[in-house]
């Protein structure tokens, strides 16, 4: 068997990740135009949706994470050629991502009077709390949405997740517009018009990505004359086994970040919870990008190795990691250099752009880190490595990057800057541990 090579790596990561990446860019449009528009709504609204976010994205990360262990598994049976075992994987990730999404979506709308457990601050629970009660209805339409698409991007179809997600992120903007001012006769709602426009538009989407895995040949073929799998156990286990610990992972580090926003807030500045959002939104972004690469990694090492192209696993792993340093560094310059410019497209008070322009440079330092960390979680993930990553994020974000943020605010009044710090500590350990990782399980992979 011939040897790929680095560059034909290059090619084929490229091919399957740039329609992921503009994919979840989309995504993170959504939340930059929420961003911009609660902005423009003014600052206590910015900061309620920042504390209302924190709250949110663990349940919605959560979701994705599981749903998420499905791709790599139809990647491998695809490498196998083994047609039955990929239409069983889709029906079960698609059983269990339904009851995943209405479990989280209860747990949600149930539990967001709660937050005031967390800050007296009447301004920001009065307008947190209604947000939390709809944008909770969001996360049912999009595990459903991500279940076609985890098993399309599994069969390498890639592109029609990425036009989706730009139709859905227009259109999720002009329904905000319609819903937040009250435009063409629709009632003017505010902040909560800003989760209505998410929920109707995460119902579109989750229709037109099943709508196109029902109807392209290229995909329901899988399914022949079986429209629909009955419940399959032996399946299932094997699916939560793998998808269950990447939930986790992704919850805990959404958490971390969440968390963070609530320490913040108890520095009772406004200031101080705008900035985070906005600087948060802004490095989430870079961060979304690189999952897209993620995805390719972990479908491309998942597909090797179903193949039996064990010497390939490293091989696409290690130029993974090399194409997001050269991303995620090109992104730290431009977060130094537009520092003040990028915050200034959101709000105009001067002490939220310059609070803002701080956190960035701490942001900058960290952008590194964070790309190699995830390219290696979707490396392991590939190859079905699913509980270190979980171990590693434990271990680097809540025992040792969350504390020490903590006591760099509180005890050496560093403020949201001390937070910060924190993230970049975690990370940076984060990133050394699921590097070398990866490096020690091909190894010995490729040795076999």
């Amino acid at each position: 068997m011939s040897s790929t090579t680095y560059p034909q790596h290059i090619k084929k990561l490229l091919l399957l990740a740039y329609p992921v990446t503009l994919a979840q860019l989309g995504h993170m449009t959504v939340g930059l135009a929420d961003t911009y528009m609660a902005g423009k709504l003014g600052g206590v609204f910015l900061a309620a949706a920042s504390f209302a976010f924190a709250f949110y994205f663990p349940f919605l990360f959560f979701g994705i994470g599981i749903s998420s262990g499905t791709s790599p598994l139809i990647a491998k049976a695809h490498g196998e050629n083994d047609e039955k075992h990929i239409r069983a994987l889709f029906w079960q990730s698609l059983y269990m991502n339904v009851f995943a999404g209405i479990v989280l979506t209860a747990m949600l709308y149930f539990s967001a009077s709660y937050i005031t457990l967390f800050t007296t601050n009447a301004l920001l629970l009065d307008r947190a709390i209604p947000f939390l009660h709809v944008i909770a209805l969001s996360i049912l339409p999009a595990m459903v949405y991500q279940s076609f698409r985890q098993y399309a991007e599994g069969l390498f179809s890639t592109a029609p997740a990425m036009y989706i997600s730009l139709f859905g992120t227009f259109l999720n903007v002009i329904l905000n517009w319609f819903f937040m001012y009250g435009k063409f006769g629709f009632p003017e709602m505010g902040l909560n018009g800003i989760a209505i426009g998410t929920v109707l538009s995460r119902i579109v989407m989750a229709l037109m990505m099943a709508g196109y895995v029902w109807y392209a040949s290229s995909l329901n073929h899988y399914f022949k004359n079986f429209w629909y799998d009955p419940f399959n156990w032996s399946v299932m286990k094997v699916l939560l086994r793998k998808s269950f610990p990447v939930g986790i992972q992704l919850s805990m580090e959404s958490a971390v970040f969440g968390l963070g926003a609530i320490f913040i807030s108890w520095l009772n500045s406004t200031t101080a919870i705008a900035s985070h959002h906005i600087a948060l939104n802004l490095a989430a972004t870079s961060y979304m990008a690189a999952t897209g690469l993620t995805a390719a990694v972990s479908v491309r090492v998942g597909y090797e190795w179903g193949a039996g192209n064990l010497k390939e696993i490293r091989k696409a792993g290690m130029v993974a990691f090399a194409m997001v340093s050269v991303f995620m560094l090109s992104i730290s310059v431009l977060f130094v250099i537009f520092r003040f410019e990028l915050p200034a497209l959101f709000v105009a008070e001067v002490d939220i752009i310059q609070t803002t322009a701080s956190l960035l440079i701490i942001a900058a330092v960290f952008q590194l880190a964070d790309g190699i960390q995830v390219i290696g979680i979707g490396a392991l993930r590939g190859i079905g490595d699913v509980v270190a990553p979980t171990v590693i994020a434990l271990l680097a974000y809540w025992i040792i990057g969350l504390p020490i943020g903590y006591w760099l605010t509180f005890y050496h009044g560093m403020g949201a800057r001390g937070i910060w710090y924190g993230f970049t500590i975690g990370l940076f350990i984060a990133a050394l541990l699921m590097f070398v990782r990866f490096r020690i399980l091909s190894g010995r992979i490729a040795n076999k």
